[in-house]
């Protein structure tokens, strides 16, 4: 598609350019000619050479994004937000060639990243996924006027939001989009991207169209085999979850596709997910080793212990009172939180009441996941000659496998998943039925001993 093209600033300077949109792929626009100054050109004499700089920080001048107007062919309005350009100047050099964040068509331009907006439609995946959802009443997302509804359509069922205040799309993608998505993945065990995403700026508006790589990515080839069945993923369950997923800060979305990595990365990363959820999850956890204590009688006690070691460094020649003081301050400022050995019970108790397949090969887990992530965490020289590489490497390995599913079943809980029906379909699922065999056989080459359960 072709049209003309120009900058919010300066709506009367156009020239033409060429927009396409491949589905899955960033917006771009190569233009005939230049819309902006480019730090690149210089002047080189004062009859008017010039001189294209490749210099690092003209470089990094010119890669500034900037938003793009433009009314093509076919009469649509497109809005190519946070552009960059990737060609040349426009002027003396070459052709510019911007490459977007995204790009908003339909009837008419938006501002550009603070365009907000009221309402938001998208759908993920094969249509299949959503295909059992009805119309019907829209659900609460939160307190404050904010729904979820769903829209029938005979090519795909749509999600649709309403906001109760206008967002930004960032605002709405990060709140709204993965959120259902890092759901829609927990339970099914898949990856999902948007696409057909729509926004309407204000209520009764026509919809606007998103075009980028998160908003309208073509769906992967169809999967049936799922962890859970697609009618567990209901609008009131998926409206329960967005306010839920919200407190996470994209969490559930890094548990929903474990990573890919060497052996040591997915420690480093999987250990601490078990810590950031618990303390993101203080209706569910207990967060203090006193919850009886009242928050001055904690500080009172910090306080005698500040004053204590400081009064017992003073007239001590080698040691400083203020340097000490400031040591004890710091190692006792958080004493009444929960370590991390207590957060990782916490998850294994709840999670293997309803799951204890999980841990059904590995003695004492939370122990194994408190001993992994500190070895992670503070990188202390290992002894080789206690433990060699070979059986390290194992015990790594069975932290690496059970804690993806342990942190997948406590978020399929917390979302209202039925116990019965999470056990059920895993002891029913061949990934899960392969990581028990797995563990199984790595504690039996470490020579562990079987929970007393078992």
């Amino acid at each position: 598609m072709s049209g003309y093209f120009w900058v919010p600033e300066k709506p009367d300077v156009m020239v033409w350019g060429a927009f396409s949109a491949d589905g899955g792929h960033k917006p771009e626009a190569v233009l005939a000619g230049g819309l902006v100054n480019d730090p690149r050109v210089v002047r080189t004499n004062r009859a008017g050479g010039r001189a294209f700089l490749s210099s690092a920080a003209a470089t990094f001048k010119a890669f500034q994004p900037i938003t793009l107007q433009g009314k093509l062919d076919t009469g649509h309005a497109v809005t190519l937000v946070n552009a960059y350009n990737h060609g040349r100047d426009g002027f003396y050099f070459g052709s510019p060639h911007y490459k977007a964040d995204y790009a908003v068509f339909g009837d008419r331009h938006v501002s550009g990243v603070d365009q907000l907006f009221s309402a938001m439609r998208f759908r993920f995946g094969d249509p299949y996924w959503l295909g059992h959802l009805r119309e019907s009443k829209a659900s609460a997302v939160d307190s404050d006027g904010s729904a979820l509804s769903v829209e029938t359509s005979d090519d795909g069922n749509w999600l649709v939001y309403t906001a109760a205040a206008p967002a930004t799309l960032r605002e709405l993608k990060s709140r709204v989009v993965l959120g259902c998505l890092a759901l829609a993945e927990l339970a099914l065990d898949q990856d999902f991207a948007a696409r057909d995403t729509h926004v309407r700026i204000n209520d009764g508006d026509p919809w606007l169209s998103v075009h980028g790589p998160e908003s309208d990515t073509r769906p992967n080839e169809f999967d049936a085999r799922t962890l859970l069945p697609r009618e567990e993923l209901t609008v009131e369950r998926f409206a329960r979850w967005i306010p839920f997923n919200d407190t996470l800060d994209g969490l559930a979305s890094v548990v929903a596709r474990p990573i890919k990595a060497p052996l040591q990365t997915q420690v480093l990363v999987v250990t601490p997910l078990l810590d950031g959820l618990h303390r993101r999850m203080p209706k569910t956890f207990e967060q203090s080793k006193f919850a009886g204590a009242s928050p001055s009688a904690l500080k009172r006690i910090k306080e005698a212990a500040w004053r204590s070691a400081a009064g017992t460094a003073t007239n001590r020649r080698t040691l400083d009172p203020q340097q000490v003081h400031i040591a004890v301050m710091s190692a006792v400022s958080h004493f009444e939180d929960v370590d991390y050995l207590q957060r990782a019970t916490d998850v294994v108790t709840k999670v293997c009441a309803v799951l204890p397949e999980i841990a059904e090969s590995v003695a004492d887990l939370p122990i194994r996941l408190t001993d992994a992530r500190n070895e992670m965490a503070h990188q202390s020289p290992l002894d080789h000659e206690r433990e060699p590489l070979g059986v390290r490497h194992l015990r790594w390995l069975v932290v690496a496998s059970v804690t993806p599913w342990l942190l997948r079943g406590l978020l399929l809980l917390e979302a209202g998943i039925d116990p019965s029906v999470l056990h059920d379909r895993h002891l029913a699922y061949s990934r899960f039925l392969d990581f028990r065999a797995n563990v199984a056989q790595f504690v039996s080459e470490l020579g562990w001993e079987l929970p007393s359960s078992s």
